[in-house]
């Protein structure tokens, strides 16, 4: 909605004064149709780059879930940790 309001305020401020001029007018709100199809594909980016980021999420929790438990040393003690690996590999080609 507000894409299509500023388009109009776009089209009565900008592209009036070039449609009217005395000099080469314009028979087209080249300005106002430009902003209405940037705002729509910056829409369409956001979009897909939610959808990756969701669908990411999803795929690096798994595969932490996943990840199995391995010893390691902590202060000279052996305790067990989930190896994470899987999940950062994950969650690092999904960026």
């Amino acid at each position: 909605m507000f894409s299509i309001v500023f388009a109009i305020v776009i089209a009565t401020s900008v592209d009036y004064v070039e449609m009217t001029a005395a000099s080469q007018p314009t028979n087209f709100p080249y300005t106002a149709v430009a902003f209405i199809i940037g705002a729509s594909t910056s829409i369409l980016a956001g979009y897909i780059g939610m959808r990756i980021a969701v669908f990411t999420n999803t795929r690096t929790t798994l595969m932490c879930c996943k990840g199995e438990f391995i010893d390691a040393y902590e202060n000279g003690k052996s305790v067990k940790i989930k190896d994470l690996k899987d999940g950062f590999f994950t969650a690092f080609r999904g960026g």
